[in-house]
Formats: structure tokens, C-alpha cells, sequence
């Protein structure tokens, strides 16, 4: 907790947060024949289809500021745009042969984009 404090603190802008229901570090490659590519994902719970959905998502190849840190009793990752902190209770990491924010799309193709839910530190 005491990293966070200090970051706000040397910030010139106030910190903007969104909090989401599950971060996943998703490395996946869409072929055999393709490199792994690292993403990370932002999911929401829809409880009208019982499932989670993506909000956002974002590679992370060269950024390690962009691997989601455990902080307290959260977990956080600073997002690629917007100057946000995005934070969740639960994070997860898997690997796949697919790409798991396309394949929501397909059961979810007039997904609300990004809604963060955005709340500023003094």
C-alpha cells in the first residue's frame, strides 16, 4: 500500500481507477504455426448470460508496467490508454491456442466497449 501512496503522491495528475470483475493475463497464439502474443483482458460479469464478458483488453510485449501486481487485497495494472489504473479481486493467467477476447465477441458481438467506471484520487 505504501508504492501506491507514493505513486499518487509524485503524480501530476490525479490517478483514475476502474474496477472490474476479473483480469486475465492471456498468452495465445491463433495458429500453430504463429508466435505467442501476451494480452491482457479486463472481463465483466454479465449476470443476464451467466458469463464473464470483455470490456478491454491490451498486449503487454515490451511493458512490463502493463502485468497486472498484486496490491493489498487487489490486483492492479496500469492500462495502456487513458492514465488509468485498472484493479480487480481476482486475476488469472492462462495460455491458450485461441484468442479469448474474439471468441467473446462471437457470443457477445454488440458488447458495450470499454465502460470504465472511473473514479479519481485526491
Amino acid at each position: 500500500m505504501i508504492e501506491f501512496a507514493v505513486c499518487i503522491l509524485a503524480s501530476e495528475h490525479p490517478q483514475k481507477f476502474c474496477r472490474v470483475d476479473l483480469l486475465e493475463v492471456n498468452r495465445f497464439r491463433c495458429s500453430p504455426q504463429s508466435d505467442y502474443q501476451t494480452q491482457v483482458i479486463a472481463w465483466d460479469w454479465d449476470d443476464e448470460f451467466r458469463r464473464y464478458n470483455v470490456v478491454a483488453w491490451m498486449f503487454t510485449e515490451g511493458h512490463d508496467e502493463r502485468t497486472p501486481r498484486r496490491i493489498g487485497d487487489r490486483w492492479r495494472v496500469n492500462w495502456a490508454v487513458g492514465d488509468v489504473i485498472v484493479e480487480s479481486r481476482l486475476c488469472s493467467w492462462t495460455q491458450t491456442e485461441h484468442d479469448p477476447e474474439r471468441e467473446n465477441l462471437k457470443l457477445h458481438p454488440k458488447r458495450r466497449e470499454l465502460r470504465w467506471k472511473i473514479e479519481k484520487s485526491n
